[in-house]
Protein backbone atom coordinates (compact mmCIF):
# COMPACT_ATOMS: atom_id res chain seq x y z
CA UNK A 1 0.00 0.00 0.00
CA UNK A 2 1.34 3.39 -0.99
CA UNK A 3 1.56 6.19 1.55
CA UNK A 4 -0.93 8.24 -0.51
CA UNK A 5 -3.37 5.30 -0.45
CA UNK A 6 -3.08 5.17 3.32
CA UNK A 7 -3.78 8.91 3.58
CA UNK A 8 -6.89 8.44 1.42
CA UNK A 9 -8.07 5.56 3.62
CA UNK A 10 -7.39 7.67 6.71
CA UNK A 11 -9.45 10.56 5.33
CA UNK A 12 -12.32 8.23 4.45
CA UNK A 13 -12.10 6.68 7.91
CA UNK A 14 -12.22 10.09 9.60
CA UNK A 15 -15.32 11.08 7.65
CA UNK A 16 -16.97 7.74 8.47
CA UNK A 17 -16.06 8.06 12.14
CA UNK A 18 -17.43 11.61 12.31
CA UNK A 19 -20.67 10.47 10.69
CA UNK A 20 -21.04 7.58 13.13
CA UNK A 21 -20.27 9.80 16.10
CA UNK A 22 -22.77 12.40 14.91
CA UNK A 23 -25.44 9.72 14.79
CA UNK A 24 -24.37 8.35 18.19
CA UNK A 25 -23.88 4.92 16.68
CA UNK A 26 -20.57 4.70 18.54
CA UNK A 27 -22.53 3.71 21.65
CA UNK A 28 -22.28 0.16 20.35
CA UNK A 29 -19.26 -1.20 22.24
CA UNK A 30 -18.12 -3.54 19.47
CA UNK A 31 -18.20 -0.75 16.90
CA UNK A 32 -16.40 1.61 19.27
CA UNK A 33 -13.68 -1.00 19.81
CA UNK A 34 -13.35 -1.52 16.06
CA UNK A 35 -13.09 2.22 15.42
CA UNK A 36 -10.49 2.61 18.16
CA UNK A 37 -8.44 -0.31 16.85
CA UNK A 38 -8.53 1.02 13.28
CA UNK A 39 -7.63 4.51 14.48
CA UNK A 40 -4.65 3.05 16.36
CA UNK A 41 -3.58 1.14 13.24
CA UNK A 42 -3.73 4.34 11.16
CA UNK A 43 -1.77 6.23 13.80
CA UNK A 44 0.91 3.53 13.82
CA UNK A 45 1.10 3.35 10.02
CA UNK A 46 1.30 7.12 9.61
CA UNK A 47 3.83 7.63 12.36
CA UNK A 48 1.43 9.54 14.57
CA UNK A 49 0.91 12.34 12.03
CA UNK A 50 -2.71 11.56 11.30
CA UNK A 51 -4.71 11.53 14.50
Amino acid sequence: MQYSDLIEVADDFQQWKDLLSANEIKNNDELADLLDAFEQLLTNQLGGDYV
